[in-house]
């Protein structure tokens, strides 16, 4: 429990640098250095891939998606403290979303856009919503994968989904890559705060568990 705790405030720490490396006006040269570099990639066909991932990755997507994880979890495999920390992690990491991008009202790119895109742009809601997605399915499945080779695709799928989903917004022109830095320590935050919660919750259930009947893990 502690060690997801002490992620979740590192996390928040490398929020806050973002934050205030682009109130200083110090993203600039970051920004349009990595966002050069990753458009300079484009193609029909990659444009494709980054629209459809725009498509499963916006709100209505990610609701039908955590609706069928959800009922999986609850009815299916009936691990309802699991379909507690999945439901927690994802709307909160929304709610965060929505909340910081009223606070910091960051305009979108307008140079280089392929698609449009209402709102704010700190932080991605896409890339937040990924993380938290990924983030959560990885801890969730890990216990469930007996291998260590099985556990290391799994981080490395997990961890390459992330990042597919940052670059498609860079890739598109409708987010700064700070803005994706920050989803990253932004949703990295919430997602760690919820499993240091769970564990913690499933800690004194077993604590309490092993008080009523000692021979329980014995």
């Amino acid at each position: 429990m502690k060690r997801y705790m002490v992620l979740a405030i590192l996390a928040a720490l490398g929020l806050a640098g973002v934050v205030l490396l682009v109130a200083d006006g110090m993203t600039e040269g970051f920004d349009g250095s990595v966002a050069a570099f990753v458009q300079s990639a484009r193609s029909d066909l990659l444009t494709q891939a980054a629209e459809a991932l725009a498509v499963i990755g916006d709100m209505a997507g990610m609701v039908v998606i955590s609706l069928l994880v959800t009922l999986l979890l609850f009815f299916r495999l009936r691990l309802r403290a699991e379909t507690a920390l999945f439901a927690a992690v994802m709307i909160g990491s929304t709610v965060l979303n929505k909340l910081l991008k009223l606070i910091f009202e960051r305009e979108r790119p307008v140079l280089n856009r392929l698609v449009e895109e209402e709102g704010f742009s700190f932080p991605s809601g896409h890339m937040m919503g990924g993380v938290a997605f990924f983030g959560v399915m990885l801890f969730l499945l890990w216990a469930m994968v007996p291998s260590r080779m099985g556990r290391l695709w799994l981080a490395v799928a997990a961890v390459f989904l992330m990042a597919v989903t940052g670059l498609a917004r860079i890739y598109l022109g409708v987010h700064y890559p700070s803005d994706v830095a920050a989803s990253v320590f932004a949703s990295g935050f919430w997602l760690f705060l919820m499993i240091g919660t769970y564990t913690q919750y499933q800690a004194a259930k077993a604590r309490t568990a092993h008080e009523r009947d000692p021979t329980l893990g014995s």
